[in-house]
């Protein structure tokens, strides 16, 4: 025999994978192949009477296993659940297969008693998810949160990173002569190329940005510049710009002007301040990306601030501050990519949180195991009351912070899946046969 047979119903699962393994070391790697033979040779051990019983038992045995390891194979996680699990999101099994998979996850969490067990671990891959859009905001300054807090107070931890690095850095900036001379000339030429009514109104817009913080004449800057007045008129550009953006021509002309003497700033900054005005940058970045997730936090605000995908997919729209939201029409919003990859993963797909769909699904996965089990609940459309006792039990532990993780690497695992192939091939075939 090519594989061993099993000699109890008790190691059916264990001896399908070490079978399995046996197969492939042999040269077979098609997993209808190797999930069919495996059930050949369980059928045929697993068979009562004489040879020819046992042959028949063998043959219906490995067709269904070929046709369930097929099946079963194809269960497998998405690219965006393996790029989650990569990230360390601690995605539930039915989070990780979707489909299907997720469907009967979702209808179990409306079993009594053992559905709390499924809603806290798809809690605690909220909370995973909510981790990793934090880290990723604050990766422009090489940060990373605590693993052990979530919510509000995972929020507020970053924001404070964030700040702290304003706080550090702000004083250290300053722009004077060579600064502010190359200010002055990058204005000078941006006047220049501009029509003069759009000259004049960035000009009269600049001066009502720099009133009380910094004297902007027609000629440009004077003096000397602190970090804290560079900050206050760099946002200022900014804001005012993306506000205009979505008016006439004139506005959008203006608009224009106010980006490209941000520009001017910036380049002042760094060519006085090179070392410091990059962390100024990366502390910017860092800021911007944590806009769209302090809307997400705000809508969460029942659930402590553990944010959906969905609530931060409608933060990022919010902050999109481009013409008619275009940044975010294009995918390309901080942030949006990975909350893309959340919504398909994470985001409900039982979209009726009511009965029908979850008692519909609940039901067939109790008849499944049934039938699974000897039972005959497929045909007969009656549940054993044992089983149906023991599912919250299972479901329980099978979602508990211990086996979660378990189940999970199973799930993330085709080749574990199918190996279960023969066993459940071998109680098809008690029930029903083929031949």
């Amino acid at each position: 025999m090519i594989c061993a047979l099993p000699p109890t119903r008790d190691t059916d699962i264990p001896t399908s994978i070490a079978g399995g393994a046996g197969l492939a070391r042999l040269g077979m790697k098609a997993p209808t192949l190797i999930a069919g033979s495996e059930g050949l040779a369980y059928g045929f051990g697993a068979g009562e009477g004489g040879a020819t019983e046992r042959g028949k038992s063998a043959v219906n045995t490995g067709l269904l296993s070929a046709v369930t390891g097929n099946v079963l194979n194809r269960f497998m996680p998405s690219k965006d659940a393996k790029a989650l699990l990569k990230e360390g999101v601690p995605l539930t099994p039915g989070q990780t297969l979707g489909g299907a998979a997720k469907k009967i996850e979702d209808s179990l969490s409306s079993i009594p008693f053992g559905g709390n067990s499924v809603i806290a671990a798809q809690d605690r891959a909220k909370e995973g998810f909510n981790t990793l859009v934090l880290n990723r905001a604050l990766v422009p300054l090489g940060k990373k949160l605590d693993k052990k807090i979530a919510g509000n107070e995972a929020y507020f931890q970053a924001k404070k990173i964030i700040d702290k690095s304003y706080k550090d850095i702000l004083p250290k900036l300053s722009i004077s002569g060579e600064g502010i001379e190359q200010f002055n000339k990058g204005l000078e030429d941006l006047f220049n190329t501009m029509r003069p009514d759009d000259a004049k109104n960035l000009q009269r817009v600049l001066k009502t940005i720099g009133k009380d913080r910094i004297k902007v004449g027609s000629g440009g800057l004077s003096g000397s510049i602190d970090g804290q007045h560079l900050k206050a008129m760099e946002s200022a550009l900014g804001e005012k710009a993306s506000r205009l953006m979505g008016g006439g021509d004139a506005q959008r002309s203006l608009a224009y002007g106010l980006f490209e003497t941000q520009t001017i700033l910036r380049n002042a900054i760094k060519a006085e301040n090179p070392k410091d005005a990059k962390i100024l940058e990366a502390t910017n970045m860092a800021f911007k990306n944590l806009l769209p997730v302090t809307n997400a936090v705000v809508k969460a605000q029942l659930q402590e601030g553990v944010f959906t995908p969905g609530q931060l997919l409608q933060g990022i729209k919010a902050s999109d501050r481009s013409i008619r939201k275009t940044t975010t029409a294009k995918g390309q919003a901080p942030l949006q990519d990975l909350a893309l990859s959340g919504q398909r993963v994470i985001g409900n797909t039982l979209p009726n949180s009511g009965t029908a769909d979850r008692l519909m699904t609940a039901q067939t996965a109790q008849r499944i195991a049934g039938t699974i089990a000897g039972g005959g609940g497929v045909a007969a459309g009656a549940v054993d009351p044992m089983l149906a006792l023991s599912i919250p039990a299972a479901t329980m532990a099978a979602y508990s912070k211990t086996l979660t993780p378990v189940m999970r690497n199973v799930a993330s695992s085709p080749s574990l899946l199918r190996s279960g192939s023969p066993a459940i091939a071998s109680r098809l075939e008690e029930k029903y046969g083929l031949l």
